[in-house]
């Protein structure tokens, strides 16, 4: 008889591996959109301002 229980180990682990996976491409994703955002955003005389403030 099969045992069952090592079948839904098994398609836990599976599931859990492309779920990480599929976690980390949306994070990366994510970061270059706010990073292109953030410097699409950037005025010159913010970006003077932030380097010379004290």
């Amino acid at each position: 008889m099969f045992d069952f229980s090592s079948i839904f180990v098994g398609l836990v682990c599976l599931a859990t591996i492309i779920l990480v996976l599929l976690v980390h491409d949306w994070r990366d994703e994510y970061q270059k959109r706010m990073a292109a955002r953030e410097h699409a955003h950037r005025h010159p005389l913010h970006e003077w301002w932030r380097r010379h403030r004290h």
